[in-house]
C-alpha cells in the first residue's frame, strides 16, 4: 500500500469516528441528557473533529495535483460546517443552562429571604404591640423612661434588619411591581417605628418636666 493510500485509509478511519461522535452527542440532545453528559459527549466530537482535520491536512500534503487537493479540501469543509453547527447548538445549550442555574439560585435565595422576612416582620410587630403597651399603662403606674427607651433601642435594631433585607430583596432582578410591594412594606414599618419614637420622647420629656416640677416643689 502506497504512502498516500495509506493515509487516505487513516483519514476515512478517523471521519467515522467523527461521524459517531457526532451521532452520540445529537442523540444527547435529543434526549435532553444532563448538561455535564452534553458537555463530554461534545468534547468528544471535538476531538475527534481535531483528528480528523489533522489526518486531512496530512493527506494533502502527499497530493501533487492542485485540481485533486481544492477537490479534498471540498470534504474537509463539509465535515467543518458539520461541527460548526454542532457547537453552535452546544453553546446554545451552555447558555440555557447557565440561565437555569441562576434562576435556580436566585430563587433559592429569594425563598430564603422571604422566610427572613415572615420572622422579621413577627419579631417586629411583637416589639411593637409590647412597647405600645407600655406606653397605654395609666400615668400613675407609668412605665420607666430608661424602660422604654431600651424597648425602642430594641425596635430600632429590628428595623434595621428590617431595612437590609428590604434591600437585599430589591437586589434581586425582580418584576417592578414586586419591588414596589416591598418599598411599600418597608414604609410602613418605618411610619410605625417612627410613630413609637414620637411617643416615646414625648413620654421621656414629660417624666424630665414632672421630675423637674417635684424637684421645685420640694425646694
Amino acid at each position: 500500500m502506497t504512502e498516500q493510500a495509506e493515509a487516505l485509509k487513516i483519514r476515512r478511519t478517523a471521519k467515522s469516528k467523527f461521524t459517531r461522535k457526532k451521532n452520540e452527542f445529537y442523540n444527547a440532545i435529543a434526549k435532553k441528557e444532563s448538561m455535564s453528559n452534553i458537555e463530554g459527549k461534545f468534547k468528544e466530537l471535538t476531538d475527534a473533529w481535531r483528528i480528523v482535520e489533522g489526518k486531512h491536512d496530512l493527506y494533502i500534503m502527499l497530493l501533487d495535483d492542485d485540481e485533486e487537493q481544492d477537490k479534498e479540501e471540498s470534504w474537509i469543509n463539509e465535515l467543518q460546517e458539520i461541527y460548526g453547527e454542532a457547537s453552535s447548538i452546544y453553546n446554545k445549550c451552555a447558555s440555557e443552562n447557565l440561565l437555569k442555574i441562576k434562576e435556580d439560585e436566585m430563587r433559592v435565595k429569594f425563598d430564603g429571604l422571604v422566610k427572613k422576612k415572615t420572622s422579621l416582620e413577627a419579631i417586629f410587630k411583637s416589639s411593637f404591640e409590647q412597647i405600645t403597651k407600655l406606653l397605654t399603662i395609666d400615668s400613675k403606674e407609668m412605665t420607666p423612661t430608661a424602660k422604654l427607651r431600651k424597648c425602642e433601642r430594641d425596635l430600632a435594631a429590628i428595623f434595621h434588619d428590617c431595612k437590609s433585607l428590604h434591600d437585599d430583596i430589591i437586589e434581586l432582578p425582580l418584576e417592578p411591581r414586586y419591588i414596589e410591594i416591598k418599598i411599600e412594606w418597608l414604609r410602613n414599618l418605618h411610619a410605625q417605628y417612627s410613630d413609637i419614637s414620637s411617643q416615646i420622647e414625648s413620654r421621656s420629656d414629660e417624666a424630665e418636666t414632672n421630675t423637674r416640677i417635684k424637684a421645685e416643689s420640694t425646694h
